[in-house]
């Protein structure tokens, strides 16, 4: 007849818990590690006077960075700059852009974009 001791230091039950402790200390690690994507996303602007147009870009890539969870739960399909009009001026603009203008979670960071300076002519 088995005892217990010797079932439970059978190789077989070893090897499965060693793979069981490895598996549950891998995901922990990989959920916490910082992952970065780049994505292009459109450039779009509210409060935009009547009689008011702006010449800009279409899209911009941006690089973003945060916890895998975090970026995987992220809809990149509709992330977009929003830029509110009612604050450029006629003319040339420049804007730096900002996690605000993505309306990004704070988990997620915004790290770089491009083209690196984002300037807007209004025609008025």
């Amino acid at each position: 007849m088995l005892n217990i001791n010797t079932i439970l230091h059978s190789n077989g039950i070893l090897k499965i818990n060693a793979c069981i402790i490895a598996f549950v200390f891998w995901s922990i690690m990989s959920e916490s590690q910082k992952n970065t994507i780049t994505v292009s996303v459109p450039v779009c602007f509210y409060n935009m006077p009547e009689n008011c147009s702006v010449k800009a870009p279409d899209a911009i890539n941006v690089t973003l960075t945060g916890k895998r969870a975090y970026l995987r739960s992220l809809d990149t399909q509709t992330l977009a700059i929003h830029i509110d009009a009612q604050t450029l001026t006629k003319g040339m603009n420049a804007i730096d852009l900002t996690c605000q203008h993505l309306l990004l979670p704070p988990e997620i960071n915004l790290v770089k974009y491009k083209p690196m300076h984002l300037i807007f002519n209004t025609l008025g």
